[in-house]
């Protein structure tokens, strides 16, 4: 399997994983990263807080 985001490519372990859960691939210091879609989530949303954006009440727990 092979993940190509611009004129990036990438290749899934060869072994099986020990979880399965939502991951987000994204481009960062010039390579594909890979993050659970939870933390990356919590990190961008905190950013973004930071910079003076509102939640909305979708996004509140």
């Amino acid at each position: 399997t092979q993940l190509r985001l611009a004129d990036l490519v990438a290749r899934a372990p060869d072994g099986p994983t020990s979880q399965y859960l939502p991951e987000v691939a994204y481009v960062g210091d010039n390579a594909i990263r890979i993050a659970q879609a939870q933390a990356f989530a919590r990190q961008n949303f905190d950013a973004t807080l930071g910079q003076g954006a509102q939640l909305t009440d979708a996004f509140k727990v």
